[in-house]
């Protein structure tokens, strides 16, 4: 009997080994096909905005002579000026043009050198968190793939309708500015309206359009409809439906510049999920504290009434879930 129970010990141990390193392998392949999808549509992202360069290389003359119309009824609009009003302001205009172009390469360097610093980081921990995960818990790992599964179709469809109405108004660069629609509707309300802004200077210089301020407010307000669309309507049904998720935007305002002051647009990214996986885990501490931090996440005085009401729910699905799987 001693013998037989050392055979299958031994037996045991040699499973446990072969599925470890079958499960070894598998993550392996795993973490190798999530990181070449990365790379492959980061490349993509780069070859979309190569090809629009291009495109907007070959149009360029267009925009010299929008340029060129927009500085000669600036030079009009300044002839009615008087002589010395008009000195004064040109000489003013000349040294702010000189310091602002200064701060801009300054500015553009930095930001360039910041942001390829910070995609290697991401880089890092994703690969990282791949090959070592680090146990966060059910609730931690169902928030965040929620978050990021939601807010990914909600801003697939913002950027495919930004798209769709600059490119109707014959906007050059209209898919790169889609794509980085999609990337900053990820930080909360403060990425959309600066992908909102990026398209105006090349509308306003484009001499193909018999109108450039016209079709310049009319892409901002179409692209502030299409916010407000998916900002207060999609969003809310799909993310904010979500009792983990349920956020008032200041204090979302307050927590994306508390995180981006700490790991730059990394943490902008993450600051809700952050939050939400949070609020995801107040379950575990007493109601005289959870409370107060409800109302202060949602800014609703019925937030801890309705968080109850939630987990009452779950624990029911729960229990009635156990009983049917005990009576089979």
């Amino acid at each position: 009997d001693v013998e037989t129970n050392a055979g299958k010990i031994g037996v045991d141990e040699e499973d446990a080994r072969d599925g470890c390193r079958e499960g070894g392998c598998l993550r392996t392949i795993s973490v190798g096909i999530v990181i070449l999808t990365t790379m492959g549509l980061g490349a993509g992202f780069v070859l979309m905005v190569y090809k629009s360069a291009v495109h907007m290389q070959d149009s360029w003359p267009h925009y010299q002579r929008g340029a060129q119309a927009i500085t000669a009824r600036t030079e009009a609009w300044m002839k009615t000026l008087p002589d010395k009003l008009l000195t004064k302001l040109t000489s003013k205009a000349l040294s702010g043009m000189e310091e602002m172009l200064s701060s801009l390469v300054g500015g553009l360097l930095e930001a360039t050198t910041h942001t390829l610093v910070e995609l290697l980081w991401v880089f890092l921990y994703m690969t990282f968190w791949l090959c070592q995960p680090v146990h966060i818990g059910k609730d931690v790992s169902k928030v965040f793939r929620q978050y990021i599964f939601l807010k990914g179709f909600a801003s697939a469809g913002y950027a495919f309708c930004i798209w769709i109405l600059l490119h109707s108004l014959g906007v050059d660069l209209a898919i790169v500015f889609g794509l980085i629609t999609f990337v900053l509707n990820f930080i909360p309300e403060v990425g959309p309206f600066i992908s909102m802004i990026l398209p105006l200077p090349v509308i306003l210089f484009d001499d193909r359009m018999t109108n450039p301020l016209q079709f310049m407010v009319l892409a901002l307000v179409g692209q502030l409809a299409l916010k407000v669309v998916f900002g207060n309507i999609v969003e809310i049904k799909l993310i904010e439906s979500q009792q983990e998720m349920r956020m008032h935007p200041v204090v979302i305002l307050f927590f994306v510049a508390f995180f981006q002051f700490i790991w730059g647009a990394t943490g902008m990214l993450l600051s809700v999920p952050i939050v939400a996986a949070l609020k995801a885990t107040l379950h575990k501490i007493p109601p005289a504290y959870r409370n107060p931090i409800l109302i202060f996440l949602e800014g609703d005085k019925t937030a801890p009434v309705r968080w109850r009401q939630w987990r009452d729910s779950i624990a029911s699905v729960s229990s009635d879930h156990d009983h049917s799987a005990a009576s089979e």
